[in-house]
């Protein structure tokens, strides 16, 4: 006769707690996964510079302690980044995305509710755009002075502004706006005039979303006062393409390519030759409107050639587009119709 004896007890509890762990593991779903698999180490204080392509992300490892609020800077040349966090478990904590576009910073404040290995993305969602750069870093955030609770505060009120123009929801972008009024008045107290600049730029954009285009120059032109006072070119090209754009926008012609002519003169100088392009384009568009046709199809043919370089196919796209439109007002419609097919073809 067969006796079969019971299993010993730990062994049966061994088996129980692997089934557990698996169960658990899969509950995380991929996202979990992925991230321990091919996370980069991200250290407080350290510096990271990377590059990135279209509809590209990579991930960041970070070690948070709950004690302290953290924040992750990003800033951004020549490519437009979302950047998100996601906790030890792989839920995700905060989503951000200004509206900067290819340019500014993205900063995004975690308060972790425990501590562990949270992982930090960084991607780009446009599909056949210019590669860019980017520089990561991580800090803690200090609430030991009253100044270190202050500067926290703006902190969050940027992040927040980030998080509401991600979601879209009705009525975040106001919000939006709010919380950025309130960074840009926050930091000029705390006497940090780069900081301002930073955050006057990221309104105005999204004071020009929302068609107030009068009070989005203004805070471009005070922008750029500061960019000059601090002597920061990289970042005065941008502003000034932004500025002229939306002068271009009031049809304030002559002073939108005042602002387009210095913004590119720097692009030439400092690069990347993806900024460039997207400058020289806006100029064209001043030229254009201006009925400058022939020096206006000359400048998108600069253009073309520099997005093509780049690998910038939605910029080409929009560039041919662009000529469709000369050849159209020139009384060209076979050119004309050769540009508009070549643009949907991109």
């Amino acid at each position: 006769m067969h006796v079969e004896f019971p299993r010993p007890f730990a062994e049966v509890r061994l088996r129980s707690s692997w089934f557990l762990l698996a169960a658990f593991l899969l509950s995380l779903g991929p996202a979990a996964a992925v991230a321990a698999a091919d996370a980069v180490p991200l250290p407080p204080g350290v510096i990271l510079e990377r590059s990135l392509g279209a509809a590209a992300s990579e991930r960041f490892a970070v070690e948070l302690d709950p004690s302290k609020a953290w924040r992750v800077r990003v800033e951004q040349e020549g490519i437009d980044v979302v950047v998100a966090a996601v906790d030890p478990l792989g839920r995700e904590v905060l989503e951000v995305d200004g509206p900067t576009g290819r340019e500014g910073v993205e900063s995004l404040v975690i308060e972790p509710a425990t501590r562990g290995s949270y992982t930090v993305e960084v991607r780009s969602e446009k599909k056949g755009v210019a590669a860019g750069r980017y520089t990561l870093r991580l800090d803690a955030l200090s609430e030991t002075t009253a100044e270190d609770r202050q500067r926290l505060r703006t902190e969050k009120a940027l992040s927040e502004a980030g998080r509401l123009n991600r979601v879209g929801e009705d009525g975040g972008r106001e919000q939006a706006r709010a919380a950025l009024a309130e960074a840009i008045g926050l930091w000029h107290e705390l006497g940090e005039p780069r900081r301002e600049a930073e955050a006057l730029l990221a309104l105005g954009a999204q004071l020009e979303v929302s068609g107030n285009t009068e009070a989005a120059v203004e805070r471009y032109e005070q922008a750029v006062a500061l960019r000059r006072q601090l002597g920061d070119r990289g970042a005065l090209a941008g502003v000034l393409e932004a500025l002229g754009a939306a002068r271009l926008k009031l049809g304030r012609l002559a002073d939108g390519r005042v602002a387009l002519d210095e913004a590119l003169t720097l692009r030439r100088e400092l690069g990347p030759a993806s900024l460039e392009a997207t400058t020289r384009n806006q100029l064209c568009l001043v030229l254009q409107r201006a009925g400058s046709w022939t020096e206006a199809a000359s400048c998108y043919q600069q253009a073309l050639t520099l997005a093509k370089s780049t690998g910038d196919v939605a910029l080409e796209a929009r560039v041919l587009n662009n000529l469709g439109g000369i050849d159209s007002n020139r009384g060209e419609p076979t050119a004309a119709l050769e540009h508009f097919e070549a643009a949907l073809e991109r």
